[in-house]
């Protein structure tokens, strides 16, 4: 019988360290998050065999558990080979549904994907592109109108690069994220961004017309993956082919000087105007588990 149950301050520095990714193992990431982390520990026979954290938000009532924000998933593993996935998702919907919180939204590591999904949960993607394949075979499988974009850069002058003025990188990535309306934690993400400007596995990349920023993004690399976290274009500029040819630099740069990178995940959306957009890339559709679940009264959903 599995058994779910919270890990006490005073032993996730242990618990920490079974985590696959370096980002829940580093114990810098409570600061970050302003100390809203849960740990939960996963439990057979009283022995520790797997966990996962979630963001604790809201206030009073109205309290939920979510994916961290700005984070693919909430750093699910297993360490007994004998839990199988759909038991898991089943245990883990039972511990949802049986806590005093209003909402809930819970992505899981591709590794948990099931073709069986129990209430509640949900099948979403995102697109991962290998990049230790030859430059043809991975431009050969590219839509031809991101293509003719990234072309259409190069004859335009553009210049990809590695910034270092990650302020100014940030600066965009807010300013689009203001204009397309998006509701996000401001002092999480100055959190965020003091955190991955010091981090040496975060990479801050730019695409400039003359003194220029165009367009720009930043990826985090994790056991061999690159992760697309942030990405941004000036859209004051209207230029169509900015964010296109930025992204197709940046495979094509991480290809060429990232030896330890293996993959590329666009964490993508199912929406579908940006789901249509990443596949254009050449990448592999993987599937997810994401779990939903409210007890928000009516006025306080979305319609």
């Amino acid at each position: 019988m599995l058994k779910i149950q919270e890990i006490p301050t005073t032993e996730r520095h242990l618990f920490r360290e079974h985590f696959d990714d370096a980002y829940y193992r580093d114990p810098h990431i409570d600061q970050v998050y302003q100390h809203r982390l849960r740990y939960f520990g996963i439990f057979l026979e009283g022995q520790l065999a797997g966990g996962f954290a979630v963001y604790e938000g809201g206030k009073g009532p109205l309290k939920t558990w979510i994916t961290p924000p700005f984070y693919p998933h909430i750093g699910l593993f297993v360490l007994r080979s004998e839990i199988t996935v759909d038991k898991l998702l089943l245990q883990l919907t039972a511990f949802a549904r049986s806590q005093y919180v209003c909402y809930l939204k819970w992505d899981l590591p591709i590794a948990f994907h099931s073709s069986n999904l129990p209430a509640h949960w949900h099948e979403r993607w995102t697109y991962r592109l290998h990049l230790r394949q030859s430059e043809s075979s991975l431009i050969k499988n590219i839509h031809p109108t991101i293509k003719s974009s990234h072309q259409k850069a190069i004859k335009q002058g553009c210049t990809f690069v590695a910034d270092t003025q990650k302020h100014e990188v940030m600066a965009l990535i807010r300013s689009n994220l203001d204009q397309k309306n998006v509701r996000y934690k401001g002092q999480l993400l100055d959190q965020l961004q003091t955190y991955y400007s010091e981090h040496p596995k975060a990479h801050y990349f730019s695409t400039f017309l003359g003194n220029q920023r165009i367009a720009c993004n930043i990826i985090y690399v994790d056991n061999g993956i690159a992760y697309h976290l942030f990405s941004a274009f000036d859209r004051s500029l209207a230029l169509n082919y900015a964010n296109a040819a930025h992204l197709l630099g940046t495979l094509l740069y991480l290809k060429e000087n990232f030896s330890d990178i293996h993959t590329f995940d666009f964490e993508g959306s199912t929406v579908p105007s940006i789901d249509f957009y990443f596949k254009r890339f050449g990448g592999i559709q993987c599937k997810y588990p994401s779990m939903y679940y409210s007890r928000l009264p009516l006025f306080f959903k979305a319609p």
